[in-house]
Parts: C-alpha cells; structure tokens; sequence
C-alpha cells in the first residue's frame, strides 16, 4: 500500500492526473523545481486498520514500511512517500493511494 502526500502549495496547479503518469518528469519539466535530497526510513511495522482491510491480513500481521521525504531545490517539502509491503509467498501486495495536503 502506498501513502503520497504532496503540499499543494507547493505544485498548486497539480491533478490526479499528473500524480498518476508523470509526476517527478512534470515537477521537473513544468515547474522548473529540482529534487535535491531526499531521507528513508525502513522499518517493521503493524499494520492500521485500512491496510488490514485492503491488504487482506489480521492487525498482527509483520509490514515492512519504507518512507520517504523529498526535498526540492528552493528548500520546499516535495512529498512523504509511505510503502507499506505485506509479503505473500515473496510476492509484495500493495494499494496507491493519494492524498492532497492542503
């Protein structure tokens, strides 16, 4: 399962639409902004109650978490990026989902 949040005011004239195709390609080329850093954090956790329902698992169930937070080159919060990963026979099961920061 995954978990964008993106501020828009930051990148104020961005859709679904963009989040969903090209979204680091048009942060570049129609905004002109720059990823300059970004930091990750792996860790194990227990799963809340929309990954239990849509990943399909019981509230004990190990998930290993992977999140991000990216930096642009004016200073500003890009994105927190959350994978959330439920292995199944070496499998990973994930759903996107998008948030808009307002």
């Amino acid at each position: 399962m995954e978990y964008l949040k993106v501020p828009v005011q930051v990148i104020p004239h961005l859709t679904e639409e963009i989040l969903l195709s090209s979204f680091y390609n048009d942060i570049k080329e129609n905004f002109k902004l720059k990823i300059v850093g970004a930091n990750r954090k792996i860790r194990a956790d227990l799963p809340n109650n929309l990954e239990v329902e849509y990943l399909k698992c019981t509230p004990t169930t190990p998930m290993l978490e992977v999140q991000q937070v990216t930096y642009l080159n004016n200073g500003l919060l890009l994105n927190v990026f959350v994978h959330v990963i439920r292995m199944v026979k070496g499998l990973s099961l994930f759903i996107v989902f998008i948030m808009l920061i307002r």
